[in-house]
């Protein structure tokens, strides 16, 4: 028998098939192949059954099924033309059952839809109960009586303010009964006590305001009272208050406008235009300050307040790194272009010799006198493996004391928080070293700097990391030793004791009585001012757990927080930045009580991303490597008088020659 000569292939037609979960035909077909000799003999024959699944992306309850039917029998070699009515009988039902699976698909979502309205309903019915509970309790008020008049005029005169709003509430539902008028108007004392807790009151509470202008409406139904109220001059404190309010009006809606702005700028991601809005509102508020300065207050002791303003230039230094000629460098460089600044080679004290009224707030000039040097970390250069050996701690504070020294040739009043390659001693959360006899670390701790102005401190570092990768190492923290220290260092204000704070002014106010005693010279005036703060101008200043109630904040840190343009190092790989920040210091400052109390977080670390940003309204600074770029800022803040917030006015970067 010869040999096979040649092979056979024949391709018979079988069924076609429905897959609905898949959406697609399934066509079925056989391959005969045989195996022939010489002389057309089959030698060999063997047939095998395959499938060829069809895709119909296409079909939809509105798709054309003859159309649809026809291109997939051209397009398929498989299927014979006589079977296209069967495809399009098996497109029809592939479509029924779209349309089926999407009702049944919509009635899910109707139903979990009702199931989400229903418990939205739930919720605004509790809360509703809750409210009429509240109302309830609220209605459940102490009834007031003539007999106890004497003891709501006390409540007047207390320090809290809630308990002469309740005070004021008494005393209207009394002048809301007819048949007490002619009493409360015969007490000149509860005149003169409303009348001058208007007067001093009405900027601080709406509803202590609301009270006594209430009260004196009820007053004014009788003509034979109105005598009696023109000579208490409640015409004219009305008029203020209305006033007020006007002006409160104008500046939300102006505001309203900036911040409108400010996020169609950031939504086009158009940073030159958003930091040209924050300009142009920070000048705005500047011109609003001097006019009102310039326009007179509510009275003699206001009118003063207004015009003098109260302001203070702070020295930014940050990532040293034992780098003591370029801080004799910057020592030279401040005493020629700084005021305030330290010359020990003139004939006048320095701050060394205690010139306690020189430095703090050129009170109404416009170059403000240097008022502190704030250095956030990196003091010294230690490698990872030597921070915490004992041997070569004491050199670490070594090298970081030195810093500070050569800094005091600035300015004697020095506050600091540890970096990541200074030791571990200097991260002691509660009795970190004292470096040199005039600074002092705020790590983990408020310094209050001036009236009203805190410097809240906490060092170290977490990891950082490149592309989900990690590049550098934190010391000697991790993002949740981070998220708890600052979680109880930035506790609400309200949780400071009185005692706490006026442990803290009266120690500060034996160093500032020791600092006069000694001063050659200088605005005494200015210096009793920031002693009845709680303020030391000279030497280390006396330190709190916390910032004290009312006071702004500038927080300073080491490492910034996360995803802030001062936080990415972009210099090697601009596409791939190293983020050096922490997740938890960014959280923290987005809280709404910091983004009122923060006027500025400023720290260190990223030496190639110096520069400001913002997180929100807070302000972040950092002024950059001073060994590694000879970088340093200078931070210029003012407010008005002791009831306004501080404020950022200028903030200057500066590279050594």
């Amino acid at each position: 028998m010869d040999g096979p000569a040649y092979m056979k292939r024949k391709v018979k037609y079988g069924s076609i098939d429905v897959d609905l979960e898949a959406n697609s035909l399934v066509v079925n077909y056989e391959v005969e192949a045989a195996v022939l000799g010489g002389h057309g003999e089959v030698m060999k024959n063997d047939t095998k059954a395959f499938k060829k699944i069809i895709k119909l992306k296409q079909l939809n309850e509105h798709s054309n099924i003859p159309l649809l039917a026809e291109d997939v029998v051209d397009k398929c070699d498989l299927i014979h033309e006589d079977s296209l009515p069967l495809v399009e009988r098996l497109l029809y039902e592939l479509q029924r059952y779209q349309v089926d699976e999407g009702s049944r698909a919509d009635s899910q979502r109707r139903i979990e839809k009702e199931a989400r309205r229903k418990k939205k309903e739930e919720r605004r019915a509790r809360a509703e109960a809750k409210e009429r509970e509240e109302a309830a309790a609220k209605e459940k008020v102490e009834v007031a009586s003539m007999d106890n008049i004497d003891t709501y005029m006390e409540m007047m005169y207390e320090d809290d303010i809630n308990a002469k709003v309740k005070a004021t509430a008494l005393i209207l539902q009394l002048a809301r009964n007819v048949g007490n008028l002619e009493p409360l108007i015969q007490n000149e004392s509860l005149l003169g006590a409303l009348s001058r807790t208007l007067k001093e009151e009405y900027k601080k509470n709406m509803d202590l305001t609301i009270n006594i202008m209430h009260i004196f409406f009820s007053f004014s139904t009788f003509s034979q009272m109105h005598p009696v109220l023109v000579n208490f001059r409640i015409g004219d404190m009305c008029m203020r208050v209305l006033d007020l309010e006007k002006k409160r009006y104008t500046m939300r809606i102006a505001n309203l406008e900036v911040l409108t702005k400010l996020a169609e700028a950031q939504a086009s991601g158009n940073k030159e235009e958003e930091d040209r809005i924050r300009t142009a509102a920070t000048e705005a508020e500047d011109e609003e300050e001097a006019a009102g300065g310039a326009g007179g207050g509510d009275d003699a002791a206001t009118r003063a307040g207004d015009a003098a303003v109260l302001s203070c230039r702070i020295l930014l230094v940050s990532d040293v790194h034992a780098a003591v000629k370029r801080v004799a460098a910057l020592a030279a460089w401040c005493r020629a272009h700084v005021p305030g600044a330290s010359t020990p080679d003139a004939g006048g004290p320095s701050w060394r010799e205690g010139d306690g009224a020189r430095g703090v707030a050129g009170v109404g000039s416009g170059q403000p006198f240097l008022s502190c040097v704030l250095a956030s970390g990196d003091l010294a250069d230690m490698p990872e493996a030597e921070q915490t050996v004992l041997e070569s701690v004491g050199s670490g504070e070594g090298d970081a004391a030195a810093v500070v020294a050569g800094l005091e040739d600035i300015l004697c009043r020095v506050v600091y928080v540890p970096g990541n390659h200074d030791p571990v001693s200097m991260c002691d959360l509660e009795s970190p070293p004292q470096l040199t006899s005039h600074s002092t670390s705020a790590h983990n701790r408020a310094v209050r700097i001036a009236p009203g102005l805190s410097v809240v401190g906490f060092g170290g570092s977490v990891p950082a990391y490149q592309d989900g990768k990690q590049r550098w190492l934190g010391f000697p923290y991790t993002e949740d030793h981070m998220r708890a220290g600052l979680g109880a260092l930035l506790r609400p204000s309200a949780a400071v004791s009185e005692a706490e704070a006026a442990a803290a002014a009266a120690a500060s106010k034996a160093q500032s009585a020791s600092g006069d005693a000694t001063a050659g010279g200088g605005d005494a005036s200015e210096a009793d001012v920031f002693a009845s703060e709680g303020v030391s101008l000279s030497g280390p200043t006396a330190t709190l757990p916390h910032a004290p109630p009312g006071d702004d904040i500038i927080l300073m840190t080491h490492c910034g927080p996360q995803d802030v343009a001062t936080t990415m190092d972009g210099v090697k790989d601009p596409a791939k930045p190293i983020s050096s920040g922490s997740r938890a210091l960014r959280e923290a400052l987005l809280e709404p009580d910091m983004q009122a109390r923060v006027v500025c977080n400023v720290h260190g670390h990223t030496h190639n991303a110096a520069g400001q940003a913002w997180l929100g309204g807070v302000r972040v600074i950092n002024p950059g490597s001073l060994r590694y770029g000879a970088n340093f800022g200078l931070l210029s803040l003012r407010r008005r008088d002791e009831r306004s917030r501080w404020r950022v006015v200028a903030c200057e970067f500066h590279s050594l020659p």
